[in-house]
């Protein structure tokens, strides 16, 4: 029982940690993608490790357009600085590895959004936005003929969004 009870505490260790050492809100896609990669624990551990960590306020769920996002609180912050040495070194060093290797990848896909909606046989309306703070700083909106079309222009969103954002502004400017 005692084992049993000091891995999850260890488990929502090793959450804290990651959400402090990323320093930026995480999508619970990439929470579990970050546990598993990491061989942390798995997708059932670490939703009850986060639901007991929002419980009791050392992490602070939100939800957006773009999904559900974690974030460490500062009583969070507090009590890793306390217990954070319970965790392995080893566990430390590889989880500050894989936060410093994905930041920025993980801040910016938390900024995109992208969808399409079917309104008829050949009509889709496809929606795309850069967001600051969860408030759309940029948006395009326009039609696609296709699924594959629609499909495309979301996929090359999540690669060019930037890009596309810097032209605009620059076209316009100029």
């Amino acid at each position: 029982m005692e084992s049993s009870k000091n891995a999850i505490a260890k488990n929502k260790l090793a959450i804290l940690y990651i959400l402090n050492k990323m320093d930026i809100r995480l999508s619970d896609t990439r929470l579990i993608e970050a546990a598993d990669t990491l061989g942390l624990m798995d997708y059932f551990d670490l939703n009850s490790a986060l639901h007991d960590l929002t419980e009791n306020q050392l992490a602070d769920m939100s939800t957006s357009i773009n999904g559900t996002f974690y974030q460490i609180t500062e009583m969070g912050k507090n009590t890793l600085e306390f217990f954070e040495k319970e965790l392995l070194m080893s566990v430390r060093q590889k989880i500050a590895a894989y936060c410093e290797e994905n930041r920025e990848q993980f801040r910016l896909e938390s900024q995109l959004f992208s969808e399409y909606i079917r309104l008829g046989e050949h009509q889709y309306r496809v929606n795309l936005k850069v967001l600051e703070n969860d408030i759309a700083v940029f948006e395009l909106s326009f039609f696609a003929s296709t699924k594959a079309e629609a499909d495309k222009y979301v996929q090359g969103w999540k690669k060019k969004a930037l890009l596309v954002y810097q032209k605009t502004f620059e076209n316009l400017l100029s």
